[in-house]
């Protein structure tokens, strides 16, 4: 397997799209606006940026299909002491 932190375009569209992979049988299953998604990961739209930071990932397996993915996110803003920031995760699939 491999983890790849997200950075082009190729990279993007594959996390945008495992979800509608994972979810493709589900009929009570609605897609997310990739807009909306994208914007949670753009410094000039999320105001979360001036005191945080998030990264992202894909997961391939051994064939370079897509087979998971998640975002990390640290909020320096609600820190426990300076040196260790408050943090989650969020995207999971």
């Amino acid at each position: 397997m491999l983890i790849q932190t997200v950075h082009n375009k190729a990279e993007i569209d594959a996390f945008h799209e495992l979800p509608f992979f994972i979810n493709q049988n589900d009929p009570n299953w609605i897609a997310p606006l990739r807009q909306d998604v994208e914007k949670v990961f753009d410094p000039a739209k999320n105001p979360f940026f001036t005191h945080g930071e998030c990264i992202r990932w894909i997961l391939y397996d051994d064939r370079g299909k897509t087979i998971g993915r998640i975002a990390a996110f640290i909020n320096k803003k609600l820190a426990f002491t300076e040196t260790v920031p408050t943090g989650g995760c969020g995207f999971l699939k």
